[in-house]
């Protein structure tokens, strides 16, 4: 192994520079991860991967006051963690022993492009409950991060998402309608379902250039998305469903201008067989 010295005029162990890659990836991942970098163990391959778990919960749904309304309630929490090297070659150059001169850098054993830490909670928090009276809810709280440094560029681009959706359904037969039909209350004898999601993401992407210390958004929206839709099934061939969709982009950067798309009206489906 190479003798390091420190350079009094950087600050760095000669060989070792700001922009060395063993330098810039180790610094990375310890940053990221929210570590002290001088207690990490060194290298570009962490022994010890990343977490990840999932805990699901349905313990409410057995309260006997509970179980007077509900059928089932379930509580959810998931979280993915992942550290990537995308490609890497073999330095030929590389040497337990070598010399350098005129303050270059050790070369390194391995090649790497870039990498990538991933962290997801999908969802932070989830909530489904499931009524006796046909009534299902969903609701999701998601959160995640995926930070890429690119080594060559001396940079970093961070994306960020976070997102909260909500869903409804419910479902009826023998739905009585409020006229009538040859004298008679008009009624829907197949099932009619109701769906509802509601849901609001906001994503920002930000380049940060290390050496410059400047941090960029360069991409990103708060998506706002409104979709109630009726589902009638009027017989084994034939689905008839009535739908209304708002859609509503605002960017984060200037250059892209907001949105707000609405769509609505009725399907008719006819299946073949």
């Amino acid at each position: 192994m190479p003798v390091k010295i420190t350079d009094p005029n950087t600050g760095f162990p000669i060989g070792y520079s700001k922009v060395s890659q063993d330098v810039l990836i180790q610094s990375f991942f310890s940053a990221y991860r929210g570590s002290d970098v001088g207690r990490d163990p060194l290298g570009n391959f962490p022994r010890i991967p990343l977490p990840s778990w999932s805990i699901n919960f349905n313990g409410l749904s057995k309260i006997k006051a509970v179980k007077e309304i509900f059928t089932n309630i379930t509580i959810q929490h998931r979280y993915q963690g992942r550290y990537q090297v995308s490609s890497y070659n073999r330095n030929l150059g590389y040497s337990q022993f070598q010399q350098i001169q005129n303050k270059e850098d050790f070369t390194a054993r391995y090649q790497i492009n870039d990498v990538t830490i991933t962290e997801t909670f999908a969802p932070l928090l989830g909530i489904q409950v499931s009524t006796k009276n046909n009534w299902t809810f969903n609701i999701d709280y998601k959160k995640s991060r995926t930070v890429r440094l690119m080594v060559a560029q001396f940079n970093v681009t961070e994306l960020r998402t976070e997102e909260f959706q909500f869903r409804a359904g419910y479902r009826i037969s023998g739905l009585i309608l409020p006229f009538r039909y040859r004298g008679k209350r008009a009624m829907l004898e197949n099932d009619l379902r109701f769906d509802m999601t509601m849901s609001i993401q906001d994503n920002k992407t930000i380049l940060r250039k290390i050496d410059n210390n400047l941090n960029q958004p360069t991409s990103g929206a708060k998506l706002v998305l409104i979709n109630p839709m009726l589902n009638y099934q009027v017989n084994q061939k034939i689905n008839l469903q009535a739908f209304y969709t708002r859609r509503v982009n605002k960017p984060v950067v200037t250059t892209s201008f907001p949105t707000a798309i609405t769509d609505f009206g009725l399907k008719l489906q006819y299946t073949i067989q």
